[in-house]
């Protein structure tokens, strides 16, 4: 497998397999979640790649500043395990069972990249903790070439703009994994077939076909695509 020292930062790491599809392009990836027992399942998924320095798995919550947070479990959609339950209060749809909080230690994503180096791309998917991280990295002036984030309103394409990225795409989480198998460009320039699964993030940069759009357009399909599980990808 291709390796290069390039960086892919997976905020919001869930089952590994955003994780997975980084390091077949090629990427150092620093994975990060809340969640003990996904960091578990992942550390023996990625136990080969990790014993190489090619993965870094962390276990703590992302936001803008350090301390302890009530991290809650959700028993039905594991993927919307967080730190503000209340936040789906509004969404009939979203299942209200969840665990008893555990308390989770926090960190700004800003002082885990000083540790283990600067980004080519972050992907950032943690349950309306998204503007508290964008606002870190736009407080520490750090602008990966290449960034997405999950959009539970129109702040973080403010924040993603207010970075200085002016080119952006709108990706449904719906619609990923839905067309099979499709190839992917790794750092070195060839190409893999990588299956993406429904529930993933997808993919990012050349591997995506859409065009980049200006902001103005950007919001336009960002409001008309509804806000939720849909990621805003943005480009210097």
């Amino acid at each position: 497998m291709v390796q290069s020292n390039l960086i892919a930062y997976d905020v919001g790491m869930y089952n590994g397999n955003d994780s997975d599809y980084y390091l077949s392009k090629g990427f150092k990836v620093v994975a990060i979640d809340a969640d003990p027992e996904a960091c578990e399942f992942c550390r023996s998924r990625f136990s080969s790649q990790i014993y190489s320095g090619q993965m870094t798995i962390l276990n703590c919550g992302i936001s803008d500043s350090y301390g302890t947070g009530k991290f809650f479990i959700n028993e039905t959609w594991r993927t919307i395990s967080t730190f503000a339950p209340e936040a789906f209060i509004p969404n009939v749809d979203a299942p209200k069972d969840w665990r008893e909080p555990i308390d989770i230690k926090l960190a700004p994503l800003s002082g885990i990249i000083q540790k283990f180096g600067d980004p080519h791309f972050i992907k950032i998917d943690v349950e309306f903790y998204d503007s508290k991280v964008l606002g870190d990295l736009l407080e520490n002036d750090i602008r990966p070439p290449l960034i997405s984030a999950e959009a539970q309103n129109i702040v973080p394409l403010d924040l993603l703009f207010s970075l200085g990225y002016r080119k952006f795409r709108i990706v449904e989480g719906s619609k990923v994994g839905l067309d099979g198998p499709q190839f992917i460009r790794r750092i070195d320039g060839s190409q893999q077939a990588f299956e993406f699964k429904t529930g993933d993030a997808g993919p990012f940069g050349d591997d995506l076909a859409t065009p980049w759009l200006d902001r103005q357009l950007a919001e336009a399909q960002l409001r008309a695509t509804g806000f939720g599980w849909v990621d805003i990808h943005a480009s210097l």
